[in-house]
């Protein structure tokens, strides 16, 4: 699997935050089935390249590339035959975004979107794959194709029937111009401040709550690296305190910290506490490190992943 995030395709599953041409074509080459084994593969993209072959190692190691019969590989080229062509829904001076993260499926020469049911709702060459991050925040088409890495890989027109294909597969959406008084850097350092003054106030409550009570409630800290509240965390926190009217809040303090702070981390420490972690394919690293961080400084907690 590998992963669109807004400035890089990433390899998650070698703890690869950026992921090259090169390794996109190696991981392709692995997934066609037509080589002998790694080496060959390697040799079909670039025999002289050291990274290529730690990256090519580093899946046989693991257990991830594995010999098959030939017969058993299968891609899905009915879907990309029919991905193609229709650019009615975009055009080039739409202000669109693409949702982000996007996780894809390698599958011979391209990489499928994939949905819960299975089905194959997009597929993407390498060229298409690294156009997306150029895509994931709100930009017209024209300004986009200035940002790729390599602009004479992609024509506009290429790039806009990507974007229709995008859109028609529910991944890409008309988007109000950006406000260049508050950019991405702004809106994510504006949200942290909120959640922070919010994880004060909560602090101070409980603090008072313990004064009055005599008791000290355990904190059930949610973990997760998505962009405001998680849906997941908070259905789990909300049946978790409406059990048997409230009982689990007499002894549970179900924080709604809801992104993560690392600054944050000495405060919980102070005592056990218990942490509830939201782990995807493109979040599962940070998870890791956050539960590996928790375990250090806090040995007697519960980390729940």
């Amino acid at each position: 699997m590998v992963v669109a995030w807004p400035d890089r395709i990433a390899f998650p599953l070698l703890n690869l935050k950026s992921i090259d041409r090169r390794a996109l074509t190696l991981l392709c080459e692995l997934s066609r089935g037509v080589h002998p084994d790694a080496d060959s593969a390697v040799a079909a993209v670039d025999s002289s390249d050291e990274h290529l072959h730690k990256i090519a190692r580093k899946l046989v190691n693991r257990g991830w590339v594995k010999r098959v019969p030939a017969t058993a590989v299968a891609h899905s080229t009915a879907l990309r035959a029919q991905n193609v062509g229709d650019t009615a829904s975009v055009s080039v001076g739409d202000v669109i975004r693409m949702d982000a993260p996007l996780t894809f499926r390698v599958s011979g020469t391209h990489f499928d979107y994939v949905a819960h049911d299975g089905q194959v709702l997009l597929s993407l060459s390498i060229d298409e794959l690294l156009c997306l991050p150029a895509l994931t925040r709100p930009t017209r088409l024209d300004t986009a194709h200035t940002q790729i890495n390599n602009p004479g890989d992609m024509p506009q027109s290429d790039l806009l029937a990507l974007s229709a294909r995008l859109r028609r597969a529910g991944l890409l959406h008309h988007a109000q111009p950006q406000d260049t008084s508050l950019v991405h850097g702004d809106v994510k350092r504006l949200q942290q401040a909120a959640f922070a003054e919010a994880a004060a106030h909560a602090d101070a409550l409980e603090q008072e709550r313990e004064r009055v009570t005599g008791r000290q409630r355990v904190n059930v800290v949610p973990v997760s690296f998505t962009n405001g509240p998680p849906l997941a965390l908070g259905l789990i926190f909300a049946f978790a305190a409406a059990q048997q009217s409230g009982v689990l809040t007499e002894a549970f303090a179900f924080r709604h910290d809801w992104e993560w702070d690392e600054a944050r981390l000495q405060v919980y420490a102070a005592r056990p506490a218990i942490y509830l972690c939201s782990a995807y394919v493109w979040s599962h690293l940070d998870v890791l490190a956050v539960a590996a961080a928790v375990k250090q400084q806090s040995p007697q907690s519960l980390v729940i992943i």
